[in-house]
């Protein structure tokens, strides 16, 4: 009965083992999908603003910009510490 039995697995996993039919690989016709662009958000546009302001030399806008954006309801404690240490680079300077 066990002899019956092993060359009945054997005879599987050789069968199993000798296919020798290849896959070809797919090809696809349809191209990626295109991701939407991600519209900035109101900080991005002025830290922009302020990016801006900074390169023109007029830094005493960009601080009073940045003020705004401290005070603004909706930015989130992230942004507002962005903010804030934007506006101490400005005020004091990068070291």
């Amino acid at each position: 009965m066990r002899s019956l039995l092993a060359i009945s697995v054997l005879a599987f996993s050789a069968a199993c083992a000798s296919t020798s039919s290849t896959v070809e690989p797919a090809i696809v016709d349809t191209p990626p999908p295109i991701e939407k662009p991600i519209m900035p958000t109101a900080f991005d546009l002025a830290m922009e603003t302020v990016d801006g302001l900074t390169e023109a030399g007029n830094e005493q806008a960009a601080i009073l910009r940045l003020e705004q954006l401290v005070g603004m309801q909706e930015a989130t404690d992230d942004e507002r510490a962005a903010a804030l240490y934007r506006m101490g680079e400005l005020k004091y300077g990068r070291q």
